[in-house]
């Protein structure tokens, strides 16, 4: 096989004089015979390029250890005890043979040279844009910032949250407004949550949108709408009523969904005097032109900032925008990137007003990683980085002209392997795809969650006005509505989901659970005697993740879950998910990535930091100045003259054994002052004069006056 594929690289650049050089284009015959002949050589000599192998963490010498460290005498005896045998799969999953990760990338070459790529010129919030290579080399190639998690832990991602920080400020320095949060799903969804603001600001259960907006927009505002109870009219702006004072506000397009600008400024000023509020979805390359949304009036402004360097990628993912007034900034959506102090007084950033998050606000959270998308936004800030000012204007500038160009042409002439949701009784499955099925967190986003339906359901699921996906139209379908902006989503990164299943086939999948069930079980049992895992079955055993309890240590010590989180910063780990689904725990997803020296080192971290809980306990250490409570430790702490603490510094930053000088990851900041923050809210850049105060500046600026004298 490697010299087929040899040869076929060769042909690929020239080298070789044959007729077929695509794998595309060879026969059928031709395809049959490399197809035979390379499963005589693998039976043969089998490949090396197997994904599993690589993709698991723990090799066989460490997986038998770990079994005999919980008493098990294999895989399948561990699966039997952690999984109901009401619900265990009893047979392999139905899937091809695995391939390598180059045969992965010749079958999706032959798959995309099916499609035919045209230029897109039919708008709605979509366009063809250019992404600059140091953007996508820098950023979007670059696993520093695709494979961080959502930065709960603020210590340690001050960098990202500093390019989310300039996403906010590009926003409101566009919009007019003087507040933004850090992204959402889509410009559709973001229109959703406006209607969902105006309505809990003002109580009214009625909501006019302009017909002239983008249809995909429409649509899933009148989804979201039926959900809530709201009637949507949908109407032309300039017919809109709102003298009953029982309009809670308008959705208006800017310019609108053909192209149009309008004057919306009677129509605004007519809101305001009756009590609605209203939204303006805009276009961020258009408004390096036209007036800011916010000066004319508007309470919020909404859209994608898809065309900031990032494909159209058949519909996602690209980040939505979310501004607004800063009356209603407890009522805004999704994340926020707020500046506050740290214990040391230095300006920090973090995740504002976190009250909005799933693991505190449950079922009312308007923010989690699947309706953020901070590695788009990323890309977009850095877009405008890139440009700068001047060069945005100028691209705004040129796609005017073009259109003007164009428009007078115009007049002329769309558990893996172990058990199955359907096989024990569930109609509908949820799958978060960021974890499982190796889509990256992106420091918080793009995350995919499709849903799964049994037949009987099909007709209900969700349909599009632009590009209805299969089976939600025709007589039976009886589809709610629409969910999201894109037909299919994010569905530029499905295509990562896609190639992990085929590549580790149906033995990969189904040992990828049953070893990132044996890593859970083998950390949850070597943190017996330390720390309480809930929720274990009758054998003792858990399941892929488990919920270790922290509470009692509030009673005992003063010390809370998030202290804990902190000072495992010192030992090199960015903290599990705290406070969920328990408030005061931290659920650990060990994954079966993991080899089993790096979920020792886990496990040692959070044993010596229960060992410095139990040094507070006995009075070995002060209430409130230990290494727990003062977590994180900062370089700029531990090289200063001044260390008062009851502690040495290397207990503060080189707590074990495996944390070395040359090894350790330091924390930029000490404590993130949340309550700080929150208190005293700002969620943009600071002006650019703050950025001149030097003395060296100072002097240039004397210079260049006396040489202005001078002449």
């Amino acid at each position: 096989m490697y010299r087929v594929r040899h040869i076929s690289a060769l042909a690929k650049r020239g080298c070789l004089n044959v007729q077929s050089t695509q794998t595309h284009v060879r026969t059928g015959a031709q395809l049959s015979v490399v197809k035979r002949w390379s499963s005589t050589l693998d039976k043969l000599y089998p490949g090396h390029d197997s994904f599993p192998e690589r993709h698991i963490g723990p090799n066989e010498v460490e997986k038998k250890a770990m079994l005999d460290f919980i008493g098990m005498k294999s895989i399948d005896e561990l699966i039997q005890k952690s999984v109901p045998a009401n619900i265990l799969l009893d047979r392999e999953l139905k899937l091809d043979e695995p391939l390598g990760e180059l045969e992965l990338i010749e079958k999706l070459e032959r798959m995309a040279n099916n499609n035919e790529v045209w230029r897109s010129y039919i708008g709605i919030g979509y366009y063809n844009t250019y992404t600059p290579h140091t953007i996508l080399r820098n950023i979007f190639e670059n696993p520093g910032w695709t494979t961080q998690y959502t930065p709960y832990q603020a210590e340690l991602a001050q960098g990202r949250l500093e390019s989310l920080l300039n996403y906010q400020t590009m926003v409101v320095d566009m919009t007019g407004l003087p507040i933004a949060n850090a992204s959402l799903l889509d410009e559709a969804t973001a229109a959703a949550e406006a209607m969902g603001l105006c309505y809990r600001h003002n109580k009214r259960r009625k909501f006019y949108i302009d017909k002239h907006c983008h249809p995909q927009t429409i649509g899933v505002v009148e989804t979201r709408a039926s959900a809530l109870g709201i009637d949507v009219v949908r109407l032309d702006w300039q017919d809109m009523d709102m003298s009953g004072r029982d309009i809670s506000g308008i959705l208006i397009q800017y310019p609108d969904t053909d192209g149009h600008i309008h004057d919306y400024m009677e129509l605004v000023d007519s809101a305001h005097a009756n009590g609605t509020l209203v939204t303006c979805a805009t276009d961020l390359l258009a408004l390096t032109m036209l007036r800011p949304p916010g000066e004319f009036g508007v309470d919020i402004a909404v859209g994608s900032s898809q065309r900031f360097g990032i494909p159209m990628g058949y519909g996602g993912p690209h980040a939505g925008f979310f501004s607004t007034k800063n009356e209603f900034l407890r009522l805004l959506p999704g994340r926020m990137i707020g500046v506050t102090r740290d214990a040391n007084n230095k300006e920090a950033l973090r995740l504002a007003l976190q009250t909005r998050e799933q693991h505190i606000r449950r079922e009312k959270a308007t923010s989690n990683i699947c309706t953020a998308q901070a590695l788009l936004a990323n890309m977009s800030a850095m877009y405008a980085v890139y440009h700068g000012r001047q060069g945005l204007k100028h691209i705004g500038k040129r796609v005017h002209n073009a259109t003007l160009i164009l428009a007078e042409v115009l007049c002329f002439c769309e558990q893996v392997g172990i058990c199955r949701p359907s096989d024990y009784g569930s109609d509908v499955s949820h799958l978060n795809l960021h974890k499982t099925f190796c889509i990256p967190h992106g420091g918080g986003g793009p995350g995919m969650g499709p849903i799964g339906v049994k037949k009987h359901l099909a007709p209900y699921l969700p349909t599009h006005p632009v590009i209805p996906p299969y089976g939600t139209t025709g007589p039976e379908a009886k589809s709610f509505g629409v969910v999201s902006a894109a037909p299919f989503g994010s569905s530029a990164i499905l295509p990562i989901s896609w190639g992990y299943i085929k590549m580790m086939g149906a033995k990969g999948l189904r040992h990828a659970s049953e070893i990132a069930i044996l890593n859970a079980n083998y950390m949850s049992r070597r943190l017996e005697g330390h720390y309480k895992t809930l929720y274990t079955n009758e054998q003792g055993c858990v399941a892929h993740e488990f919920i270790i309890d922290c509470r009692e240590f509030k009673k005992t010590a003063g010390i809370e879950v998030m202290d804990i989180a902190k000072r495992l910063q010192d030992y090199g780990f960015h903290s599990p998910t705290t406070s969920w689904p328990v408030v005061g725990t931290l659920m650990v997803e060990p994954t079966e990535s993991e080899d089993k020296d790096e979920l020792d080192r886990f496990c040692d971290a959070l044993i010596a930091i229960r060992q410095e809980i139990r040094d507070i306990e006995e009075g070995k250490y002060d209430s409130k100045m230990n290494p727990i409570k003062m977590a994180p430790h900062t370089q700029a702490e531990v090289l200063s003259s001044n260390w008062d603490r009851p502690y040495s510094r290397e207990v503060a930053v080189f707590p074990a054994s495996f944390v070395t000088a040359s090894t350790k990851f330091w924390p930029t900041v000490s404590r993130i002052d949340d309550i700080y923050g929150d208190q005293n809210l700002v969620c943009t850049c600071p002006p650019m004069e703050m950025y001149y105060e030097s003395p060296f500046v100072d002097e240039l600026a004397k210079r260049k006056e006396k040489s202005k004298a001078a002449v």
